[in-house]
């Protein structure tokens, strides 16, 4: 399991991401391109620009998302650098309704599936075999935490990856 401390929505505040005995394996943040986009995200109560970071305990940037037009169905383009690779996707909310909490995207070769039921741990299905690789919660109790179970060994080396795609897509609403 891991966890980071979630701040408000404008902070900029990175937080540390740590494994279960208490070491950092790396950060997380939101970050604005310059004091505009802040100002009007302010305006906006946070809900128009979301841009995150996912960065390695050496603090180098491995994850991005930023998400796109706000006044639409939710979508957000991630970008994740793996050793020597870029990956690129894009996760976009399925429900067009909104009555749901589902995306689909495909990463290196394979198609998945996030869901996340009002209360429930948010999950990441590998839609060929149907297995529950990973899920994530924020506890909304004060402080403010966001957790990460890692439940399918072979997805251990991508768990900034799998935390990044968590945290964009349900907690960047």
């Amino acid at each position: 399991m891991y966890k980071y401390r979630v701040y408000n929505k404008y902070s900029t505040k990175i937080s540390q991401i740590e494994n279960e005995q208490k070491e950092c394996i790396g950060y997380i943040r939101k970050f604005y391109k310059n004091v505009l986009e802040r100002v009007v995200d302010y305006v906006g109560n946070a809900n128009l620009i979301n841009r995150f970071e996912v960065l390695n305990s050496n603090q180098e940037v491995v994850f991005r998302a930023k998400r796109g037009n706000p006044f639409r169905w939710k979508k957000y383009h991630v970008e994740y650098y793996y050793k020597d690779e870029t990956f690129e996707f894009e996760m976009i909310q399925k429900d067009f309704l909104k009555v749901t909490n589902i995306t689909e995207f495909s990463f290196n070769g394979k198609n998945y599936s996030m869901e996340q039921t009002f209360g429930a741990w948010a999950e990441l299905i590998d839609k060929e075999s149907g297995k529950t690789i990973a899920k994530w919660k924020i506890k909304f109790v004060s402080p403010f935490y966001g957790n990460l179970e890692v439940l399918d060994e072979e997805y251990e080396e991508y768990r900034l990856f799998l935390l990044g795609i968590f945290h964009a897509y349900f907690y960047g609403k």
